[in-house]
């Protein structure tokens, strides 16, 4: 997993070192990789390469900053599945920056994706690490309990996402199996299902199935 941390220029370089070794296979890395490098208006160039990654099909809007300053202006954008960013002198470690949140946040679904992403849990459990930032985890997150019918209930807090505004069609199974129905419906902010004893595992399966097509087909909305 890339971990986020505190400390300027460095922390993001160590995390776009992460996400480089996490796609080294043997193969991988002779065709494509990371290139920072300077240039002659002057000023600075970076390339992170995402194709055969998962994150070659995630979208990232243009961002553009201090595009009237002679030095301190800079973009990042994506183009042909490659992240790349340019800008004046100074503004190497904001370009860093930009970049290596990027693939952190995105790569945590695509990380859950290709090592094990079949496996429900483990997409909740790294779309709900991905949202964390100090504040939003206070007041929102994710309860799976028991029901009396017997049965099981999942709530997935959506607000202050990027799923918070995204439509979902109610889904409904096996009405008539007492230990088999489901209902997956989304309600005002949150993603809820509820379902017979047995019905558990299809019941996370569709919900995280949900969640992780809808993230990794979302614009990132920071930069807008």
């Amino acid at each position: 997993m890339i971990e986020k941390e505190e400390g300027g220029d460095f922390q993001s370089l160590s995390r776009i070192q992460r996400w480089f070794e996490i796609n080294c296979d043997g193969d991988w890395e002779n065709n494509y990789g990371v290139l920072i490098d300077t240039v002659g208006n002057p000023g600075w160039s970076v390339e992170i390469d995402l194709s055969s990654t998962i994150l070659e099909r995630v979208e990232f809007t243009e961002i553009k900053e201090n595009y009237e300053d002679e030095t301190s202006w800079l973009f990042v954008k994506k183009a042909d599945n490659v992240l790349f960013g340019s800008g004046g002198t100074p503004t190497l470690d904001r370009i860093l920056e930009i970049m290596s949140d990027w693939v952190t946040e995105n790569a945590s679904l695509s990380e859950a994706k290709t090592a094990g992403s079949s496996e429900p849990l483990s997409i909740i459990q790294a779309w709900y690490e991905a949202n964390c930032d100090g504040e939003w985890e206070r007041e929102y997150g994710v309860e799976i309990k028991t029901l009396d019918s017997p049965g099981w209930k999942v709530e997935v807090d959506l607000a202050w996402t990027k799923l918070e505004d995204l439509e979902f069609k109610m889904i409904r199974e096996n009405d008539e199996q007492e230990s088999s129905w489901l209902v997956v419906e989304k309600e005002g902010d949150k993603l809820v299902g509820s379902c017979g004893i047995h019905a558990l595992d299809r019941l996370l399966a569709l919900m995280s199935d949900w969640i992780l097509s809808c993230w990794l087909a979302l614009p990132d909305d920071d930069s807008e």
